[in-house]
C-alpha cells in the first residue's frame, strides 16, 4: 500500500479515529484506537491487529487555530512613457510572491523592487533587488516566508538592468501580480 495521509475523523473521550481515503467517498483504513494503547485498522475487508502507542496532547489538540493572514494582490501592468514608480504599500511589509510575464517577445524588461515610497523613487535611488524577466517568458518568484520591507514597497519598469535606468517600454510588455502583506 502506499503511504496515505491520515486524518483524525473524531477525537473525543479517550478515543482518537484515524481515517485514510483512497477517493473522497472510499476509505482504505479505518483505525479507532484509545489513547495509549492498541489499536486495530481494517484495510478493506481485512481487519489488522497491531500495537500502536499514540500519546494525544490534549493542550495541543484543544487550542484554537490562530486566524491565518491572507496576502492581499497587487495587478502589476505596464504602462508606456517614462516608467513611473508604483506604490505597492505605503508601510512596512512582506513581499510573498511575484508572478509576471514579459509580452515582448525580443527583449527582455525588468521589474526593479524599492524600499521605499514610490514618490521618493527617482534616477538616484537604488532597487532592493531588479527582476529580469526574458523575452516572452513567465517569471515566478516565490519568497517562501517572505521577504522584508521595513519603510515601504515600491516598483518601477524599465527596458534595462541598469539601476538608475528610465528606458520606457510598450504599454503591457510586462503584466503579472505582487502578492503582500
Amino acid at each position: 500500500m502506499a503511504v496515505s495521509n491520515f486524518q483524525v475523523a473524531n477525537f473525543s473521550s479517550a478515543i482518537v479515529t484515524f481515517q485514510a481515503f483512497a477517493t473522497a467517498s472510499a476509505w482504505l483504513v479505518n483505525m479507532s484506537i484509545p489513547t495509549n494503547t492498541l489499536g486495530s485498522a481494517m484495510l478493506g475487508s481485512n481487519t489488522m491487529s497491531f500495537s500502536l502507542p499514540v500519546t494525544m496532547a490534549t493542550d495541543q489538540v484543544a487550542l484554537p487555530c490562530a486566524a491565518a493572514t491572507v496576502p492581499l494582490l497587487l495587478t502589476v501592468s505596464a504602462t508606456a512613457g517614462v516608467p513611473a514608480a508604483v506604490n505597492i504599500k505605503a508601510t512596512a511589509g512582506t513581499l510573498k510572491t511575484i508572478a509576471l510575464y514579459n509580452n515582448n517577445t525580443t527583449a527582455p524588461v525588468f521589474l526593479k523592487m524599492y524600499n521605499i515610497l514610490s514618490a521618493s523613487v527617482s534616477s538616484a535611488s537604488v532597487p532592493l533587488f531588479t527582476i529580469g524577466v526574458p523575452p516572452g517568458a513567465p517569471y515566478i518568484f516565490p519568497l517562501g516566508d517572505g521577504g522584508s520591507f521595513t519603510t515601504a514597497m515600491s516598483y518601477i519598469i524599465t527596458k534595462l538592468i541598469v539601476a538608475n535606468d528610465t528606458t520606457p517600454v510598450a504599454i503591457n510588455d510586462l503584466n503579472g501580480i505582487i502578492t503582500f502583506i
